[in-house]
């Protein structure tokens, strides 16, 4: 029991777990797994995408939060504070593409609507873990200038935040399927 307290503490460990296992569920959809594949449809697909991204969201929810609280308490001036969300975006956004690139196999519309799904996934749990994570309500907002430019787009309106990431992975979900 102590490892396993260990493994979900460990940001590298999660990531490791999250594409190992989503890449092991998606694996049984016969789309990706042509003669072995056990269940038809995009089920299992979803299944290990979402599998991947809640665990991608909760490995960097810890590392951020690690990095925040560094941050929060250097005193020095030259060190930067606040993290860089443009190429935070960009990164996560890219682990989300390959990976669905890695399923879908080629450049396509499905590729697409799966990396808008992932990141649906990814934007409607990051947030609830790094504020838990960070010691705040689950549905905290930061209101700061140099804050998240998709948290200040709600300027802490806390319904349509909530709204807006639920309608966004109820749509890209429809198209995925």
């Amino acid at each position: 029991m102590k490892h396993l307290k260990e493994i979900f503490k460990s940001p590298l460990a999660l990531m490791s777990m999250a594409l190992i296992g989503g890449l092991s569920i998606i694996s049984t959809s016969e789309f990706v797994n042509g003669e072995y594949g056990i269940f038809p449809g995009m089920w299992p697909i979803i299944l290990g995408a979402t599998f991947f991204m809640v665990l991608f969201a909760y490995g960097n929810a810890i590392y951020d939060a690690g990095r925040l609280e560094a941050i929060r308490r250097s005193l020095d001036p030259l060190k930067p504070k606040t993290l860089n969300h443009p190429k935070r975006f960009t990164l996560r956004l890219l682990a989300a593409a390959v990976f669905s690139l890695a399923i879908v196999r080629e450049f396509s519309f499905a590729m697409g609507m799966l990396t808008l799904y992932q990141g649906a996934i990814f934007w409607l749990f990051f947030d609830p873990f790094l504020s838990v994570r960070r010691d705040r309500v689950w549905h905290y907002l930061s209101v700061w200038y140099k804050t998240s430019y998709l948290d200040l787009l709600f300027k802490g309106n806390k319904m349509a935040w909530l709204l807006a990431k639920l309608l966004l992975c109820a749509t890209s979900l429809y198209f995925v399927l």
